[in-house]
């Protein structure tokens, strides 16, 4: 099968299917794979902090980039649209095979140790997440764990800068009192 970009063969080298409607502009092609080029180790290194899985990263970053080849030209925002596609393949894969990895099998490739590595503190963060309501969830994960800015949480979830610093608010406050 042929593929339709340099991002695109990289994906189906990885042994991940191709779309099957192939997309045969030259333009398409170049932006594609300048997007695979630029967002993919970026990615993987977000995806796998909040998963704590650098394969399971990797091959949920290859499916959702290939859900927007698939869409190319008709989604406006690839990075939203992306990270949609990893939200729901990670809520998918929580609630069907929840595991621990133990920090130390992760490396140190792209993953700096820090406080929460502790497996208990941890699960806590996490309980306590799971609790806050869905936009302050993304909102906090995005800003903490994937390490972007306001401006780029913003835009990410399609809302005002000051929406995004008052969910990080709501949710730091209401994490600070779950603590006392």
């Amino acid at each position: 099968m042929a593929s339709s970009s340099a991002g695109a063969a990289r994906l189906s080298g990885r042994g991940v299917s191709q779309p099957t409607a192939q997309i045969n502009d030259p333009r398409v092609d170049a932006e594609f794979s300048r997007f695979y080029d630029k967002s993919f180790k970026r990615l993987v290194r977000e995806t796998t902090r909040g998963t704590r899985d650098r394969g399971w990263a990797e091959d949920a970053v290859q499916e959702a980039l290939l859900a927007v080849l698939g869409r190319w030209r008709s989604i406006e925002h690839p990075d939203r649209y992306v990270r949609t596609v990893l939200r729901n393949l990670l809520a998918k894969q929580a609630t069907e095979a929840p595991t621990l990895v133990p920090v130390e099998e992760l490396g140190s490739e792209g993953i700096e140790r820090d406080v929460t590595d502790d497996v208990h503190l941890r699960m806590a963060i996490m309980a306590v997440m799971h609790e806050l309501p869905q936009q302050q969830q993304r909102a906090t994960a995005l800003h903490y764990l994937a390490d972007m800015s306001v401006d780029q949480v913003a835009e990410d979830l399609g809302v005002a800068k000051s929406t995004v610093r008052v969910h990080l608010m709501q949710a730091r406050r209401y994490i600070h009192e779950s603590w006392e």
